[in-house]
């Protein structure tokens, strides 16, 4: 769930940013000298340990839909008629019904509106200048945001400083690192299949006909080697296109660029024609998705000013990109495989660990088998082995927790001590065996517990 409430139902945190309500919805919001206002339809509060224009929390309207990514920051008309201060408005199904709560709440035009994303507003919070109105341009850049198209205002004169800022923008609302992720062939079309939200939107007009497909993707190679430095390039046999798949009624096919450092580039190509469930040679295909490992960039590539991107523009951009994201990608996949081969190295340790202990689980139970039929005999004892004081030592540390389990001559040690006195008739070597057996026993899944 995308937010937390109370017991009282009232809304505690909103994708993972605190909440405080002050007046909830139904109730009167009083202010010294000012005309108690009720509030019909939505609740009134602020954002704990954040900062507004007048130094207090920055306040909220929480409508009836918190579970709602998309939020909107009202910048309020001053008395004369300039900027006063930010309402967030979250909750509410669109820009007119946000508007229009607060207008009744306050009987204010509010000055301007700006449609966000909850990562953008959180960014914005934590980052943003509350002196000035909020704007497009005061927030980053997020594919998921209704106004993704109106953001696009990288100046690719000078791509290296536009790669930056739009890496930049986009890590900060990548909150599943979804640039450092390294998909596979097959995860990228599972992506688009069962985890895309919404309609297709085709952001970038390149057709491809059909018969073409193949030298297309060749082509897009070679652009994007020449492109890119020698450090990164498309890898040998990187370059692959997947079978036709269905979306949304529509058959689709991807192509797939693995570059030199694990990074991989897709486009997503669509059939809309009048026979969309099925792909003729004369068929052209719209590539309406372009994707840098995880990651939608779809946007930085779409058409400006009415015009399409040429291939090599696509290339240059998207290499530039993919070159920026290289070193941060690399290290956060090596850091995955150490994490990886720690987990697995654990994951043994712990299965060996287990069967030392069902062993010895195995060992206290004979013994135990061993003892109550001594007792069930009543048979004299034999003769009483000498204790070691060592070996007494040994145990007597191991149930007083103090003895390391986890030495190499641990497990050795004590079985060697097993095989010495379990039935030998030295009634305290042997109870002090049963003991310390069964102090390592939850010892040693304490230590599994911990492990996991």
């Amino acid at each position: 769930m995308n937010y937390t409430t109370d017991i009282k139902g009232l809304l505690t945190s909103y994708y993972g940013m605190p909440v405080k309500v002050e007046v909830p919805i139904g109730g009167y919001r009083i202010k010294p000298g000012v005309i108690p206002v009720y509030m019909a339809n939505a609740s009134y509060g602020e954002f704990s340990d954040t900062k507004g224009t007048d130094g207090e929390p920055v306040d909220c309207y929480i409508g009836q839909f918190p579970d709602s990514n998309t939020v909107y920051i009202l910048n309020q008309r001053s008395k004369d008629g300039g900027f006063d201060e930010h309402k967030v408005m979250l909750g509410f199904l669109s820009e007119e019904d946000a508007a229009s709560v607060y207008t009744e709440c306050t009987s204010f035009i509010p000055l301007s509106i700006v449609c966000c994303t909850a990562a953008q507003l959180s960014w914005w919070l934590k980052y943003g200048d509350k002196k000035k109105p909020a704007t497009i341009e005061s927030l980053p850049f997020d594919t998921d945001s209704e106004n993704a198209m109106e953001q696009n205002l990288f100046d690719w004169e000078d791509p290296d400083i536009a790669a930056a800022r739009a890496l930049y923008d986009m890590r900060h609302t990548d909150a599943d690192e979804q640039l450092l992720e390294a998909p596979v062939f097959d995860s990228v079309i599972e992506e688009i299949i069962y985890n895309e939200k919404g309609e297709m939107v085709v952001l970038d007009a390149l057709v491809v006909p059909q018969v073409k497909l193949e030298k297309t993707a060749v082509t897009f190679g070679r652009v994007f080697n020449r492109c890119g430095d020698d450090s990164l390039q498309v890898a040998p046999e990187g370059v692959q296109i997947s079978k036709p798949f269905k979306k949304n009624g529509t058959t689709n096919v991807a192509m797939v660029f693995e570059l030199t450092d694990g990074q991989v580039i897709t486009c997503f190509l669509h059939n809309p024609d009048k026979t969309p469930n099925q792909l003729k040679p004369d068929d052209n295909l719209i590539a309406w998705r372009w994707m840098l490992n995880k990651k939608d960039i779809t946007i930085l590539v779409a058409p400006e000013n009415g015009k399409d991107q040429h291939i090599n523009e696509i290339g240059r951009r998207t290499m530039k990109l993919a070159s920026k994201n290289s070193k941060r990608f690399t290290e956060a996949n090596a850091q995955r495989a150490k994490r990886e081969e720690n987990l697995r190295v654990t994951e043994e340790r712990i299965a060996a660990k287990r069967e030392i202990l069902k062993q010895l689980t195995d060992q206290i139970n004979s013994f135990k088998q061993i003892q109550q039929q001594a007792k069930d005999s009543e048979k004299t004892a034999p003769t009483t082995e000498p204790a070691s004081q060592d070996d007494k030592q040994f145990l007597q540390n191991i149930i007083a927790g103090t003895e390391d389990i986890t030495a190499p001559d641990f497990d050795t040690r004590l079985e060697q001590i097993a095989r010495i006195y379990e039935g030998s008739g030295n009634a305290e070597m042997e109870k002090l065996l049963v003991d310390a057996m069964n102090a390592y026993a939850e010892q040693t899944d304490a230590l599994d517990k911990l492990s996991a």
